[in-house]
């Protein structure tokens, strides 16, 4: 029969394992974090839906609706958003996007997207850029563009499609 220091014992054995589990966790694990598509502040576009999005991002659609021409902007490849996004919305890993793009360029279909190195410039050249469109965090989203509505939900809504995987700091 255990005794009251044994019940003890694996009790703090218990807390100990949980704590370090836990600490393990955040240390090397992962985070979801909504993705904000970007365009004009300006712009008439205030919705789209994935498959739009999935058209505009691998140049099936290469002007608005509403005229004007899509101008592409992602974030550099070895970034987690990108990563996330390729995998969601053109359901490609980054090797597979990167040669989607090379054979486009190969066959004459125009040049892909232009990779810009820093969110805080994304956000920039998309303010000042017609036509253009991009994504970022959510949360790194700045006044000087607008949020677009991806299947009439915003950024954190229930179900909202683009949800990123991005390892802990």
């Amino acid at each position: 029969m255990p005794t009251h220091r044994m019940r003890l014992a694996v009790a703090a054995l218990v807390v100990t394992l949980v704590a370090a589990s836990a600490s393990s966790l955040r240390a090397g694990g992962e985070e979801k974090v909504p993705l904000a598509v970007i365009v004009q502040k300006s712009s008439p576009v205030s919705e789209l839906t994935l498959s739009e999005l999935r058209a505009i991002f691998t140049a099936d659609q290469q002007s608005w609706s509403h005229g004007g021409k899509v101008a592409l902007f992602v974030l550099p490849p070895d970034t987690p958003e990108r990563v996330s996004f390729d995998k969601i919305v053109l359901g490609m890993s980054a090797d597979e996007a990167g040669r989607y793009w090379i054979d486009r360029r190969i066959r004459g279909n125009g040049d892909g997207p232009r990779a810009v190195p820093s969110v805080l410039m994304l956000n920039r050249v998309v303010a000042q850029t017609p036509g253009a469109v991009s994504y970022v965090r959510a949360s790194q989203a700045t006044d000087l563009v607008k949020v677009v509505r991806i299947d009439g939900k915003q950024p954190g809504d229930p179900g909202y499609p683009l949800v990123a995987t991005i390892p802990a700091r």
